[in-house]
């Protein structure tokens, strides 16, 4: 089972065992795994030894943490850092070594431990250890041990005056036993810390929470009375406490799925124990990966604002756009497009819009309004065309909806009184007895036929996702093209255009250059509503059907596209300033033109927060706009 801590304010905790140094000192060793500053990183899961290290040749980097998975033969779990900048290090890695060995490798490097792992082989102990240079300005006082109970290791910390950096518990016979490694907590390396072992999930939940903790180093065990950890904690308070989350109970590749929503590395892998299957991890903030052209310091606030909204909801990827008049001034991509295959955003990545696909479909009904193909007063059923059904239709009050009502949500469907169609294509179709799922005319259909309206058109307005499904085929019946030709041919290519599309559910018919979809992470999957597919699903690859929401949540677009039609459109959907938020599993999106700023965000995960305040404070923190303007670099 997943846990999950996020920081600045966590949840987590323990009790049994306690250490505490100077109280206001600010940790000074152990800067493997609390540098802050972002680099490269890699985590491997169960490999071995040789493909370790040619895979630490191979990117120039450096080992943070070494575990064990199995003796015999030998497979290793490790996290790793890019050996440049701030990271870099001095550093050697060893396995197989008796105590004797390691010793002697010690005094040869003129060396001390980071991270230490005891395993056995033809029942004899043997060392898995990473080292650092420790002369110079990096030298420190340090102590390493092995075959210590709790209360000799305890007794060993007081006599060093010193803290532990990393804790490694193991079974002698039917005894515990403790491998760790110390430093010095005296002077100005001196730093509050706390220890703990033999603790259930919810003391350690306890403890993180009262102590304004976070944690250094893990180590998970079974026994017989349920899943126990070892633990090293450091305080997580102050002015500017550190981003981390920490999880257990969960595959490796979800380790490293979880990093990469968080814009997080990971800085400790505990691989399983006792037979199980699960690993646990430690993550730090990492940064977030960007692309395109974020601004500098000039809109460092959009920056800072979507990267912190991104790390709070664990969204994967998001895509932003500025304009300050007609000048594209901001077009930055943010995080990945692809967890699994590692794909970062880029400024031209397509989004869904989800609910943005509606202003879209004003502008079209507007067209043709001054095209003189319809009026906004005209009957909705006038101007089906061939999509609407034959009758008896089961409520008489549809003969008074107009398009106007359609427009502005008046139709006489709410969803809270009854439920929203646009989401049950399964249940439609077999209704009907046509093939699933249903399309936006089968729903028709069967709401014309079968289903009361909830309150008379015009009396209210109530957001409807099915009067705009309707509005897409009245496009359709009054300009001879389909939805989607229509306003491409009509709205968009006369403003440059070109690469909106209406987009698809599943993987296999998915558009190019576009992003995956993320629901909430170790969410369920879910029921296909595509009969062929496998029997569950991730929500947003199959869970509704896009197609048929094309005039209402259907289209796909890059955020600069989405913010030029925001402000270039012809006619406007609304008035010069106005907002459209977008919503659906995996989806997040809002576009807003206010005089003369534009802004298009767009995100690959569902997170309900409030993405116009977001926004708001992006705007507020610009001093000075950018002058450039940077439509021509991406070909308008």
């Amino acid at each position: 089972m997943l846990r999950i801590s996020w920081i600045t304010g966590c949840l987590l905790s323990l009790v049994t065992l306690m250490i505490t140094g100077a109280a206001n000192a600010q940790e000074k060793v152990a800067t493997e795994r609390t540098l802050t500053q972002r680099t490269g990183w890699s985590q491997f899961a169960n490999v071995s030894p040789q493909k370790l290290a040619d895979e630490v040749r191979a990117r120039k980097a450096r080992i943070v943490d070494l575990d064990v998975n199995s003796a015999s033969p030998l497979r290793l779990s490790a996290t790793l850092v890019s050996n440049s900048g701030p990271h870099q290090s001095g550093w050697w890695w060893y396995h197989g070594q008796t105590a004797d060995q390691l010793k002697q490798k010690l005094r040869d490097n003129k060396a001390r431990l980071i991270d230490l792992d005891i395993y056995r082989v033809n029942g004899k102990l043997r060392f898995a250890a990473v080292m650092v240079p420790n002369t110079g300005d990096k030298a420190t006082g340090w102590w390493w041990y092995y075959g210590q109970t709790a209360e000799q290791l305890n007794q060993k910390l007081q006599e060093n005056k010193a803290r532990l950096v990393d804790i490694e518990r193991y079974s002698d016979g039917n005894k515990t036993r403790f491998a760790a490694i110390m430093v010095r907590n005296t002077g100005a390396k001196a730093s509050q810390w706390w220890w703990y072992y033999g603790q259930t999930r919810d003391q350690l939940r306890n403890h993180i929470s009262s102590k304004k903790a976070r944690i250094l180093d893990i180590e998970q065990y079974n026994t017989r009375n349920g899943k126990r950890f070892a633990v090293i904690l450091v305080p997580n308070d102050g002015n500017r406490p550190m981003r981390w989350w920490y999880y257990h109970g969960t595959s490796a590749k979800d380790l490293l799925i979880m990093a990469r929503r968080h814009g997080a590395r990971l800085v400790d892998i505990e691989p399983p124990s006792g037979g199980a299957k699960r690993y646990a991890g430690i993550m730090v903030d990492n940064g977030m990966t960007r692309n395109g052209d974020c601004g500098g310091r000039q809109m460092a606030s959009f920056d800072r604002q979507v990267v912190n909204a991104m790390k709070r909801y664990q969204i994967p990827g998001a895509s932003v756009a500025v304009m300050k008049g007609d000048r594209l001034v901001y077009a930055c991509a943010f995080g990945y497009a692809n967890l699994d295959k590692n794909v970062k955003v880029k400024p031209e990545h397509r989004f869904r819009l989800a609910s943005i696909s509606k202003p879209i479909t004003v502008s079209a009904i507007r067209k043709l309004e001054a095209d003189n193909r319809l009026e906004f007063g005209d009957s909705m059923l006038d101007r089906l065309g061939n999509a609407r059904p034959a009758a008896p239709y089961k409520d008489d009050k549809l003969e008074n909806i107009t398009i106007q009502h359609l427009l502005d949500h008046e139709g006489g469907w709410d969803r809270d009184e009854s439920f929203d169609p646009m989401f049950r294509p399964g249940t439609i179709a077999n209704a009907l007895g046509v093939n699933a799922p249903a399309t936006c005319r089968n729903v028709i259909r069967y709401m014309f036929q079968t289903q009361d309206l909830d309150f008379r058109p015009g009396r209210k307005d109530v957001y409807s996702n099915f009067g705009y499904c309707i509005l897409g085929r009245i496009v359709e019946a009054r300009s001879g093209q389909t939805y989607e030709a229509y306003v491409r041919d009509k709205i968009l290519k006369p403003i440059g255009i070109t690469k909106m599309r209406i987009g698809r559910s599943r993987l296999k018919n998915r558009r190019g250059n576009q992003v995956q979809y993320y629901n909430t992470p170790f969410a369920a999957k879910v029921d296909s509503v595509f009969p062929g597919d496998p029997e569950k699903v991730e929500h947003p690859d199959g869970g509704f059907h896009l197609e048929a929401m094309d005039s209402h949540g259907g289209w796909i677009a890059s955020a600069i596209d989405t913010a030029r039609f925001a402000r270039f459109a012809n006619p406007r959907p609304y008035g010069t300033s106005w907002f459209h938020n977008g919503s659906l599993r995996g989806t997040w999106t809002r576009v807003e033109t206010n005089g003369d700023v534009t802004v298009a965000v767009l995100f690959n995960s569902r997170a309900d927060f409030e993405t116009d305040e977001m926004i708001d404070r992006a705007i507020g923190g610009v001093r000075v706009w950018p002058t450039k303007d940077l439509w021509e670099k991406y070909g308008y």
